[in-house]
């Protein structure tokens, strides 16, 4: 297996598939660009879409098939590459497209645009939801504040004219 170095695209596959992978990846780009979305570096992450503000965290690889085998008493397998590209959400919502009989992974291209596009929309739909409940509460517990305030400058008020009333009462004594 060939997998590619830090701060570049992930990708590991198998020497026959690699220029499969890197076909796929171009095109993916491509229609990335030509969507007006981006791709770059972020730290801790990798490689990002971002779509919208929102990132994805992407890969691709070949799918691999487990063999078992027993060695010194105990269960153990190895990995066998199968010869079919895995594109992967590496962050969520967590999500694979693969390559199939009927379909490529490059004709799965416009569907995995679309369903990241979506979810970058749906994202932010909660994101918006989320800052105007935060706004709320937030001016809800200003209110409060304010109200408490209010509360006890006339408590305060109330306890001044209290206490000058019984001055008074005990003046007319």
């Amino acid at each position: 297996m060939r997998s590619t170095g830090e701060s570049q695209l992930n990708i590991t596959v198998t020497p026959e598939l690699t220029s499969k992978a890197l076909d796929f990846m171009n095109s993916f780009i491509n229609h990335l660009i030509l969507r007006k979305h981006t791709i770059g570096i972020k730290e801790y992450y990798g490689i990002v879409i971002t779509i919208d503000s929102i990132d994805f965290e992407i890969s691709l690889r070949e799918k691999m098939k487990r063999i078992p085998k027993k060695e010194f008493g105990f269960d153990s397998y190895d990995l066998v590459p199968v010869g079919s590209l895995i594109f992967k959400l590496q962050s969520y919502p967590r999500r694979e497209w693969q390559d199939s009989k009927n379909k490529s992974l490059l004709q799965k291209l416009p569907d995995i645009i679309n369903y990241l596009e979506v979810t970058a929309e749906e994202q932010l739909r909660w994101i918006r939801i989320n800052e105007e409940n935060e706004r709320r509460i937030e001016q809800e517990r200003l209110e409060k504040e304010l109200q408490q305030k209010l509360l006890d400058t006339e408590t305060q008020k109330f306890n001044k004219l209290y206490e000058d009333a019984l001055r008074y009462n005990k003046a007319q004594e």
